[in-house]
Protein backbone atom coordinates (compact mmCIF):
# COMPACT_ATOMS: atom_id res chain seq x y z
CA UNK A 1 0.00 0.00 0.00
CA UNK A 2 2.82 2.37 0.90
CA UNK A 3 4.65 1.63 -2.36
CA UNK A 4 1.48 2.40 -4.35
CA UNK A 5 1.02 5.65 -2.48
CA UNK A 6 4.67 6.57 -2.98
CA UNK A 7 4.45 5.81 -6.72
CA UNK A 8 1.28 7.91 -6.98
CA UNK A 9 2.96 10.83 -5.20
CA UNK A 10 6.01 10.65 -7.47
CA UNK A 11 3.79 10.49 -10.57
CA UNK A 12 1.74 13.42 -9.34
CA UNK A 13 4.86 15.46 -8.56
CA UNK A 14 6.41 14.78 -11.98
CA UNK A 15 3.14 15.66 -13.72
CA UNK A 16 2.91 18.90 -11.75
CA UNK A 17 6.54 19.70 -12.60
CA UNK A 18 5.97 19.17 -16.33
CA UNK A 19 2.78 21.26 -16.30
CA UNK A 20 4.51 24.03 -14.34
CA UNK A 21 7.50 24.02 -16.71
CA UNK A 22 5.22 24.27 -19.75
CA UNK A 23 2.32 26.48 -18.69
CA UNK A 24 4.16 28.62 -16.12
CA UNK A 25 6.51 30.39 -18.56
CA UNK A 26 3.71 30.60 -21.12
CA UNK A 27 1.41 32.41 -18.68
CA UNK A 28 4.29 34.62 -17.52
CA UNK A 29 5.10 35.83 -21.01
CA UNK A 30 1.45 36.35 -21.86
CA UNK A 31 1.49 38.95 -19.08
CA UNK A 32 4.94 40.50 -19.50
CA UNK A 33 6.09 39.98 -23.08
CA UNK A 34 6.30 43.08 -25.29
CA UNK A 35 5.86 42.76 -29.03
CA UNK A 36 8.32 44.67 -31.24
CA UNK A 37 8.07 44.78 -35.02
CA UNK A 38 11.25 44.53 -37.04
CA UNK A 39 11.84 47.40 -39.50
CA UNK A 40 11.47 46.73 -43.21
CA UNK A 41 14.66 47.58 -45.07
CA UNK A 42 15.30 48.12 -48.78
CA UNK A 43 18.38 49.13 -50.74
CA UNK A 44 17.98 52.20 -52.93
CA UNK A 45 19.52 52.07 -56.41
CA UNK A 46 19.05 55.86 -56.53
CA UNK A 47 20.79 56.99 -53.34
CA UNK A 48 23.01 53.89 -52.92
CA UNK A 49 21.81 53.71 -49.34
CA UNK A 50 19.33 51.70 -47.34
CA UNK A 51 15.81 52.99 -46.76
CA UNK A 52 14.38 51.91 -43.43
CA UNK A 53 10.66 51.88 -42.77
CA UNK A 54 9.30 51.20 -39.31
CA UNK A 55 5.95 51.43 -37.57
CA UNK A 56 5.54 54.55 -35.45
CA UNK A 57 2.68 55.88 -33.36
CA UNK A 58 1.24 57.78 -36.33
CA UNK A 59 1.91 55.18 -39.00
CA UNK A 60 4.94 54.27 -41.10
CA UNK A 61 8.16 56.23 -40.65
CA UNK A 62 10.74 56.31 -43.45
CA UNK A 63 14.37 57.22 -42.94
CA UNK A 64 17.85 56.73 -44.35
CA UNK A 65 20.68 55.09 -42.45
CA UNK A 66 22.02 58.61 -41.76
CA UNK A 67 18.87 59.40 -39.79
CA UNK A 68 17.28 61.62 -42.47
CA UNK A 69 13.50 61.43 -42.29
CA UNK A 70 11.65 60.87 -45.56
CA UNK A 71 8.03 61.26 -46.47
CA UNK A 72 6.21 58.52 -48.31
CA UNK A 73 6.64 60.04 -51.77
CA UNK A 74 10.39 60.49 -51.24
CA UNK A 75 10.81 56.92 -50.01
CA UNK A 76 8.90 55.52 -52.98
CA UNK A 77 11.00 57.60 -55.40
CA UNK A 78 14.19 56.21 -53.84
CA UNK A 79 12.92 52.66 -54.40
CA UNK A 80 11.58 52.78 -57.96
CA UNK A 81 12.05 49.07 -58.69
CA UNK A 82 10.15 48.14 -55.54
CA UNK A 83 7.34 50.67 -56.05
CA UNK A 84 7.14 50.50 -59.85
CA UNK A 85 3.36 50.11 -60.10
CA UNK A 86 2.70 53.16 -57.92
CA UNK A 87 5.29 55.32 -59.67
CA UNK A 88 3.99 54.35 -63.11
CA UNK A 89 0.48 55.33 -62.06
CA UNK A 90 1.71 58.71 -60.83
CA UNK A 91 3.94 59.27 -63.86
CA UNK A 92 7.10 59.33 -61.75
CA UNK A 93 8.72 56.09 -62.92
CA UNK A 94 12.18 56.67 -64.44
CA UNK A 95 12.83 55.12 -67.83
CA UNK A 96 16.53 54.64 -67.12
CA UNK A 97 18.59 54.08 -63.96
CA UNK A 98 22.38 54.07 -64.04
CA UNK A 99 22.40 53.46 -67.78
CA UNK A 100 19.95 50.55 -67.62
CA UNK A 101 16.67 50.90 -69.51
CA UNK A 102 13.74 50.11 -67.24
CA UNK A 103 11.30 47.79 -68.98
CA UNK A 104 8.38 46.72 -66.79
CA UNK A 105 8.11 43.22 -68.26
CA UNK A 106 11.83 42.65 -67.69
CA UNK A 107 11.48 44.18 -64.23
CA UNK A 108 8.92 41.53 -63.29
CA UNK A 109 11.06 38.79 -64.83
CA UNK A 110 14.18 39.81 -62.91
CA UNK A 111 12.54 39.92 -59.48
CA UNK A 112 13.78 37.24 -57.11
CA UNK A 113 12.59 36.24 -53.67
CA UNK A 114 14.05 33.48 -51.53
CA UNK A 115 13.33 32.72 -47.90
CA UNK A 116 14.81 30.25 -45.45
CA UNK A 117 13.42 29.61 -41.95
CA UNK A 118 14.91 27.49 -39.15
CA UNK A 119 12.04 24.98 -39.26
CA UNK A 120 12.87 24.23 -42.91
CA UNK A 121 16.38 23.23 -41.87
CA UNK A 122 15.38 21.18 -38.83
CA UNK A 123 12.73 19.06 -40.51
CA UNK A 124 12.18 15.43 -41.39
CA UNK A 125 13.50 14.36 -44.77
CA UNK A 126 11.37 12.01 -46.85
CA UNK A 127 13.59 10.38 -49.45
CA UNK A 128 10.85 10.40 -52.08
CA UNK A 129 10.90 13.22 -54.62
CA UNK A 130 8.86 13.88 -57.77
CA UNK A 131 11.05 14.24 -60.85
CA UNK A 132 9.15 16.41 -63.32
CA UNK A 133 9.44 15.71 -67.04
CA UNK A 134 10.61 18.93 -68.69
CA UNK A 135 10.07 17.62 -72.21
CA UNK A 136 6.32 17.02 -72.29
CA UNK A 137 5.61 20.09 -74.41
CA UNK A 138 3.09 21.32 -71.84
CA UNK A 139 3.20 24.91 -70.58
CA UNK A 140 2.68 23.88 -66.97
CA UNK A 141 4.51 21.19 -65.03
CA UNK A 142 2.55 18.00 -64.47
CA UNK A 143 2.75 15.76 -61.41
CA UNK A 144 4.44 12.44 -62.20
CA UNK A 145 2.91 9.16 -61.05
CA UNK A 146 6.13 8.03 -59.40
CA UNK A 147 8.77 9.30 -56.95
CA UNK A 148 12.55 9.17 -57.05
CA UNK A 149 14.38 7.57 -54.14
CA UNK A 150 18.18 7.79 -54.02
CA UNK A 151 19.78 5.08 -51.90
CA UNK A 152 22.25 2.46 -53.07
CA UNK A 153 20.78 3.09 -56.50
CA UNK A 154 18.16 5.29 -58.15
CA UNK A 155 14.69 3.87 -57.59
CA UNK A 156 11.38 5.09 -58.97
CA UNK A 157 8.45 4.10 -56.80
CA UNK A 158 5.01 4.13 -58.41
CA UNK A 159 2.51 5.91 -56.20
CA UNK A 160 -0.29 3.61 -57.28
CA UNK A 161 0.47 0.18 -55.93
CA UNK A 162 3.75 1.19 -54.24
CA UNK A 163 5.71 -0.84 -56.79
CA UNK A 164 9.17 -0.33 -58.32
CA UNK A 165 9.51 0.85 -61.92
CA UNK A 166 12.48 -1.35 -62.77
CA UNK A 167 13.07 0.04 -66.26
CA UNK A 168 13.15 3.69 -65.21
CA UNK A 169 15.20 2.87 -62.11
CA UNK A 170 17.82 1.07 -64.20
CA UNK A 171 17.87 3.95 -66.72
CA UNK A 172 18.74 6.55 -64.07
CA UNK A 173 21.07 4.29 -62.07
CA UNK A 174 23.13 3.58 -65.20
CA UNK A 175 23.10 7.27 -66.20
CA UNK A 176 24.29 8.35 -62.74
CA UNK A 177 27.04 5.73 -62.67
CA UNK A 178 28.18 6.79 -66.13
CA UNK A 179 28.34 10.45 -64.97
CA UNK A 180 30.58 9.45 -62.04
CA UNK A 181 28.01 9.51 -59.24
CA UNK A 182 29.11 7.39 -56.29
CA UNK A 183 26.19 5.88 -54.38
CA UNK A 184 24.70 6.37 -51.87
CA UNK A 185 23.67 10.02 -51.99
CA UNK A 186 24.69 12.00 -48.92
CA UNK A 187 22.31 14.95 -49.44
CA UNK A 188 19.38 15.52 -51.81
CA UNK A 189 17.32 18.66 -52.51
CA UNK A 190 14.47 19.63 -54.82
CA UNK A 191 11.36 21.77 -54.94
CA UNK A 192 8.37 19.41 -55.25
CA UNK A 193 5.89 22.16 -56.13
CA UNK A 194 4.44 22.62 -59.62
CA UNK A 195 3.76 26.30 -58.89
CA UNK A 196 7.09 27.65 -60.09
CA UNK A 197 8.50 29.35 -63.16
CA UNK A 198 10.50 26.32 -64.27
CA UNK A 199 12.01 23.14 -62.87
CA UNK A 200 15.65 22.80 -61.82
CA UNK A 201 15.28 19.08 -61.21
CA UNK A 202 16.90 17.29 -58.27
CA UNK A 203 20.31 18.18 -56.84
CA UNK A 204 22.24 15.44 -55.08
CA UNK A 205 25.60 15.15 -53.36
CA UNK A 206 27.17 11.73 -53.80
CA UNK A 207 29.12 9.90 -51.10
CA UNK A 208 32.31 11.72 -52.15
CA UNK A 209 30.73 15.18 -51.90
CA UNK A 210 30.37 15.79 -55.66
CA UNK A 211 27.24 17.69 -56.68
CA UNK A 212 25.00 16.45 -59.50
CA UNK A 213 21.85 17.78 -61.14
CA UNK A 214 19.29 15.13 -62.10
CA UNK A 215 16.57 15.86 -64.64
CA UNK A 216 14.02 14.06 -66.75
CA UNK A 217 13.49 15.29 -70.31
CA UNK A 218 11.08 13.52 -72.68
CA UNK A 219 11.50 10.31 -70.65
CA UNK A 220 15.29 10.53 -70.97
CA UNK A 221 17.71 10.80 -68.04
CA UNK A 222 19.82 13.94 -68.05
CA UNK A 223 22.60 13.97 -65.48
CA UNK A 224 24.93 16.93 -65.05
CA UNK A 225 27.98 16.96 -62.83
CA UNK A 226 27.91 20.54 -61.62
CA UNK A 227 31.70 20.87 -61.37
CA UNK A 228 31.98 20.31 -65.14
CA UNK A 229 30.21 23.64 -65.75
CA UNK A 230 32.37 25.57 -63.28
CA UNK A 231 35.57 27.45 -63.88
CA UNK A 232 38.74 25.93 -62.42
CA UNK A 233 38.79 28.47 -59.58
CA UNK A 234 35.11 27.92 -58.75
CA UNK A 235 35.55 24.15 -58.89
CA UNK A 236 38.36 24.30 -56.34
CA UNK A 237 36.41 26.72 -54.13
CA UNK A 238 33.29 24.55 -54.13
CA UNK A 239 35.29 21.37 -53.44
CA UNK A 240 36.56 22.97 -50.19
CA UNK A 241 33.00 23.57 -48.91
CA UNK A 242 31.33 20.99 -46.70
CA UNK A 243 27.68 21.33 -47.68
CA UNK A 244 25.29 20.72 -44.78
CA UNK A 245 21.96 21.84 -46.25
CA UNK A 246 20.58 22.62 -49.72
CA UNK A 247 17.45 24.44 -50.87
CA UNK A 248 16.14 24.66 -54.42
CA UNK A 249 13.94 27.73 -55.00
CA UNK A 250 13.45 28.33 -58.71
CA UNK A 251 13.21 32.00 -59.67
CA UNK A 252 11.77 33.31 -62.94
CA UNK A 253 15.14 34.58 -64.22
CA UNK A 254 16.94 31.34 -63.32
CA UNK A 255 20.06 33.10 -62.00
CA UNK A 256 20.14 31.65 -58.47
CA UNK A 257 20.30 27.90 -58.99
CA UNK A 258 20.81 26.72 -55.43
CA UNK A 259 20.98 28.08 -51.89
CA UNK A 260 23.06 26.07 -49.45
CA UNK A 261 24.66 26.20 -46.01
CA UNK A 262 28.09 24.94 -45.05
CA UNK A 263 28.82 23.05 -41.85
CA UNK A 264 29.67 26.31 -40.02
CA UNK A 265 26.35 27.97 -40.94
CA UNK A 266 27.76 30.06 -43.80
CA UNK A 267 25.28 30.98 -46.52
CA UNK A 268 26.13 30.29 -50.16
CA UNK A 269 24.48 30.62 -53.56
CA UNK A 270 25.22 28.90 -56.84
CA UNK A 271 24.65 31.52 -59.54
CA UNK A 272 24.27 31.37 -63.30
CA UNK A 273 24.94 28.70 -65.91
CA UNK A 274 28.49 28.34 -64.59
CA UNK A 275 27.25 27.66 -61.03
CA UNK A 276 29.45 30.40 -59.61
CA UNK A 277 29.62 29.94 -55.79
CA UNK A 278 28.88 33.16 -53.89
CA UNK A 279 29.23 33.45 -50.12
CA UNK A 280 26.95 35.92 -48.37
CA UNK A 281 29.05 37.58 -45.62
CA UNK A 282 26.39 37.67 -42.92
CA UNK A 283 27.98 38.11 -39.51
CA UNK A 284 25.07 37.59 -37.11
CA UNK A 285 23.00 34.96 -38.92
CA UNK A 286 22.46 31.61 -37.16
CA UNK A 287 20.56 29.13 -39.37
CA UNK A 288 19.05 27.26 -36.41
CA UNK A 289 17.55 30.44 -34.93
CA UNK A 290 17.16 33.24 -37.50
CA UNK A 291 15.22 33.98 -40.67
CA UNK A 292 16.93 34.65 -43.99
CA UNK A 293 15.41 36.51 -46.93
CA UNK A 294 17.06 37.24 -50.30
CA UNK A 295 15.50 39.67 -52.78
CA UNK A 296 16.73 40.73 -56.20
CA UNK A 297 15.79 43.03 -59.06
CA UNK A 298 17.28 44.36 -62.30
CA UNK A 299 20.13 46.16 -60.56
CA UNK A 300 20.78 44.73 -57.10
CA UNK A 301 20.41 41.85 -54.68
CA UNK A 302 19.88 42.18 -50.95
CA UNK A 303 20.09 39.57 -48.18
CA UNK A 304 18.37 40.19 -44.85
CA UNK A 305 18.93 38.13 -41.70
CA UNK A 306 16.65 38.80 -38.73
CA UNK A 307 16.33 37.24 -35.32
CA UNK A 308 15.83 37.99 -31.66
CA UNK A 309 17.29 41.45 -31.08
CA UNK A 310 18.85 42.21 -34.47
CA UNK A 311 18.42 42.75 -38.19
CA UNK A 312 21.30 42.65 -40.69
CA UNK A 313 21.22 43.55 -44.38
CA UNK A 314 23.84 43.33 -47.10
CA UNK A 315 23.44 44.71 -50.63
CA UNK A 316 25.13 43.46 -53.81
CA UNK A 317 25.25 44.47 -57.43
CA UNK A 318 24.12 42.07 -60.15
CA UNK A 319 27.50 40.33 -60.08
CA UNK A 320 27.25 39.88 -56.29
CA UNK A 321 29.95 42.38 -55.44
CA UNK A 322 29.30 43.78 -51.97
CA UNK A 323 27.94 47.34 -52.05
CA UNK A 324 26.86 48.15 -48.52
CA UNK A 325 25.90 46.74 -45.15
CA UNK A 326 23.39 47.77 -42.50
CA UNK A 327 22.91 46.36 -38.99
CA UNK A 328 20.56 47.40 -36.22
CA UNK A 329 20.01 46.16 -32.69
CA UNK A 330 16.34 45.69 -31.86
CA UNK A 331 14.56 45.50 -28.52
CA UNK A 332 13.80 41.94 -27.52
CA UNK A 333 10.28 40.74 -26.82
CA UNK A 334 11.51 39.00 -23.68
CA UNK A 335 14.02 41.20 -21.92
CA UNK A 336 14.70 43.31 -18.85
CA UNK A 337 13.48 42.59 -15.34
CA UNK A 338 10.74 40.24 -16.53
CA UNK A 339 13.31 38.03 -18.28
CA UNK A 340 15.65 38.05 -15.26
CA UNK A 341 12.82 37.05 -12.91
CA UNK A 342 11.58 34.37 -15.31
CA UNK A 343 15.03 32.75 -15.36
CA UNK A 344 14.98 32.54 -11.56
CA UNK A 345 11.35 31.46 -11.11
CA UNK A 346 11.48 28.84 -13.87
CA UNK A 347 14.61 26.63 -13.63
CA UNK A 348 13.68 25.30 -17.04
CA UNK A 349 10.92 25.93 -19.56
CA UNK A 350 9.39 23.09 -21.52
CA UNK A 351 7.91 23.62 -24.97
CA UNK A 352 6.44 21.04 -27.32
CA UNK A 353 6.69 23.31 -30.36
CA UNK A 354 9.81 25.48 -30.37
CA UNK A 355 8.95 27.56 -33.46
CA UNK A 356 12.49 26.85 -34.71
CA UNK A 357 11.86 23.23 -35.66
CA UNK A 358 9.24 21.31 -37.59
CA UNK A 359 9.41 18.54 -34.99
CA UNK A 360 7.09 18.25 -32.01
CA UNK A 361 8.94 17.13 -28.91
CA UNK A 362 10.42 18.21 -25.60
CA UNK A 363 12.28 21.45 -26.21
CA UNK A 364 13.93 22.51 -22.93
CA UNK A 365 15.23 26.01 -22.22
CA UNK A 366 17.40 26.39 -19.13
CA UNK A 367 16.87 29.17 -16.64
CA UNK A 368 19.36 30.78 -14.25
CA UNK A 369 21.63 29.06 -11.73
CA UNK A 370 20.04 31.44 -9.20
CA UNK A 371 16.95 29.22 -9.32
CA UNK A 372 18.63 26.79 -6.91
CA UNK A 373 19.19 29.24 -4.01
CA UNK A 374 15.78 30.82 -4.74
CA UNK A 375 13.93 27.55 -4.26
CA UNK A 376 16.11 26.58 -1.28
CA UNK A 377 15.17 29.83 0.43
CA UNK A 378 11.54 29.30 -0.54
CA UNK A 379 11.63 25.76 0.87
CA UNK A 380 13.15 27.03 4.14
CA UNK A 381 10.44 29.67 4.43
CA UNK A 382 7.69 27.08 3.89
CA UNK A 383 9.38 24.71 6.36
CA UNK A 384 9.68 27.52 8.93
CA UNK A 385 6.00 28.46 8.58
CA UNK A 386 4.88 24.85 8.94
CA UNK A 387 7.15 24.34 11.97
CA UNK A 388 5.87 27.55 13.61
CA UNK A 389 2.30 26.36 13.14
CA UNK A 390 3.15 22.95 14.58
CA UNK A 391 4.73 24.54 17.67
CA UNK A 392 1.74 26.86 18.10
CA UNK A 393 -0.60 23.86 18.25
Amino acid sequence: MKSIRFTALITLALTALVLFAHYGPEAWWMLFSESHRSPFINYSCISDDFVVSRVGEDGLIYESTKGEELDRAQAEALLPLFNASQLVQEGRMPTEIKGVNIDLSRLRHERSFLRLKPEEIDSSIVNLRPLFDNGTGRVELEEPDDFLRLGKSAEFIKAKGNSLDKGKSALFTDALNEAGFVFPASLVASNPSTRKAYDEGVYALDSEGKLFRIRLFAEEARIERVADSMSDADRDAFAAINVAFMSVQEQSNGRIRLLFLDEKGGVWLLVGKEYHPVRLPLGSYKPSEDDLMIRGDMLNYMATASGEGFVECIAFDRDFNLLDRYEEELPKDRDGLAAALADVIFPFALEFDSGKSSYLGFHVQKGSILSLPFYLVLALIVWGIRRARAVAK
